[in-house]
């Protein structure tokens, strides 16, 4: 009767860890030597699933540094490793980055009237955030903004603050409008493409464009999806919106009810 394997063992064609039996054993250790200054043993077996009888070959490793605590109690362990090895694709981890990915996972959205540049670099940005290339995710948030303002010719714009009030800065008297990249975003809500409150989001993402650029800052998945979600609103609203279906109703259009 074949002995019995001391451990379950990955089985590559069951997938998952079996009862093995050996077939063959060839065992060396510190017991061949006259006086071994380290006590070790090593054995390596060819051995069949007791399920599906598919072969493998495993290695099984001890010496006297293989313990374990287990209730307070010392325990002997050996190391075994089979061969086929597992795969990544049928560990738990992967299992765990797997569902980790679909939860996170962006689709890229179809906008049918972004000007092409502006939707290439955003499908690169798509596909940087679903890779984990967070640093580039979020630089390409910010070239994105910046393309999007040189596109609908914005080059400044007053600063405000969260009252919506101008601010006033380098000494002027009056408030004037800036031509950087803050004032650009403010440019925007001047010219009636974005809201208020965009406008004020928008200024945080660029803090978030700037950490990623010029301190190789990388920002947390989370952060990005809410910044993607509020770009994708704003290639909506500036390009997609004026082309709709619902524009091209007539004010006089007639609506029949329905008989109940």
């Amino acid at each position: 009767m074949k002995k019995e394997l001391d451990k379950n063992v990955y089985c590559s064609r069951c997938k998952n860890e079996t009862k093995h039996l050996i077939i063959m054993t060839h065992e060396t250790g510190s017991f061949y030597e006259d006086e071994p200054e380290f006590n070790w043993h090593s054995k390596h077996h060819i051995v069949e699933c007791a399920g599906c009888r598919n072969i493998s070959f495993v290695h099984q490793y001890g010496d006297e540094d293989s313990w374990e605590f287990e209730r307070g109690e010392m325990v002997w362990k050996d190391e075994f490793i089979v061969y086929p090895e597992k795969p990544f694709e049928d560990t738990e981890e992967y299992r765990i980055e797997q569902e980790f990915k679909k939860r996170n996972w962006l689709k890229i959205k179809a906008y049918s009237y972004v000007p092409s540049a502006l939707y290439n670099l955003y499908k690169q940005i798509i596909k940087a955030y679903n890779e984990n290339l967070n640093i580039l995710c979020a630089s390409g948030l910010r070239i994105l903004l910046e393309g999007i303002c040189n596109d609908l010719g914005i080059t400044k714009g007053y600063i405000y603050d969260e009252k919506k009030q101008k601010i006033i800065r380098d000494g002027d008297r009056d408030p004037r409008k800036r031509e950087s990249l803050e004032g650009k975003f403010f440019g925007l809500f001047d010219d009636g493409y974005i809201s208020f409150n965009e406008a004020l989001i928008l200024q945080k993402i660029l803090y978030v464009g700037n950490g990623a650029i010029h301190q190789i800052f990388e920002p947390d998945k989370p952060v990005l999806k809410h910044i993607i979600i509020i770009v994708e609103g704003i290639l909506v609203n500036t390009y997609e919106l004026k082309h709709h279906e619902l524009m091209k109703l007539k004010k006089d259009m007639k609506i029949e009810k329905s008989e109940s």
